[in-house]
């Protein structure tokens, strides 16, 4: 594992950093199936994804939309109320953490030796839903898994945090312990995906030699 603090999430050398690599918000693709077992069309597409930024050097273009947009603006009052309501703990911002060449994750922050911290700032009706359900984190399992696994930390503090609503809902706080019969079944999944990239990429780089 190797901690990333070089340089801020969202910047050019973030990009490059992440360039090629499997990430914690995209290991869902990975895992999602397709028909009789087969690779589903989120994964080939990725995996496709990825192929291109490692032969042409390159990231994707990356295009902001309002509510991504909305989301990087609020994250620090997010990050802010976290600290104010958990006793004023200090959550450490880092840039990237690699598990190895082709896999890393960007957490919102590392708490002590053992936690860390993954904040969404999402439109009112979807923190409105969240509020309901009771299992706030329950669509990001595979991202915050994933970022566990790589991080090597026991708990994830999910936060969803919307300043829009004038009630207690604006602030939900679940905490999320390592599953670890999922992250296997992740890393054996990841692992797979990461193989046939490479294959694929051999293949491609070789053709006419």
């Amino acid at each position: 594992m190797n901690i990333i603090n070089s340089c801020d999430q969202g910047s050019d050398e973030w990009l490059l950093l992440r360039l090629g690599k499997v990430t914690a918000s995209k290991v869902s693709d990975i895992l999602s199936k397709g028909r009789g077992g087969a690779p589903s069309k989120m994964s080939e597409t990725y995996m496709l994804q990825l192929v291109t930024d490692i032969i042409t050097g390159k990231p994707p273009v990356f295009f902001e939309n309002d509510a991504m947009r909305w989301g990087t603006e609020t994250e620090p009052q997010a990050r802010a109320m976290y600290s104010v309501n958990n006793n004023f703990i200090s959550v450490d911002e880092v840039a990237f953490i690699e598990h190895n060449e082709y896999i890393g994750v960007s957490p919102d922050g590392l708490i002590d030796g053992n936690g860390m911290l993954e904040i969404k700032c999402p439109n009112t009706t979807t923190q409105i839903k969240r509020a309901l359900s009771g299992d706030y984190s329950k669509d990001y399992k595979a991202q915050i898994q994933c970022q566990l696994w790589v991080a090597e930390r026991e708990w994830c503090d999910f936060v969803s945090f919307d300043p829009r609503i004038d009630y207690e809902i604006s602030y939900l706080q679940q905490r999320v312990f390592r599953d670890e019969d999922y992250i296997l079944n992740m890393k054996e999944k990841t692992y797979e995906f990461v193989d046939k990239m490479n294959d694929l990429i051999n293949q491609l780089t070789n053709k006419g030699k």
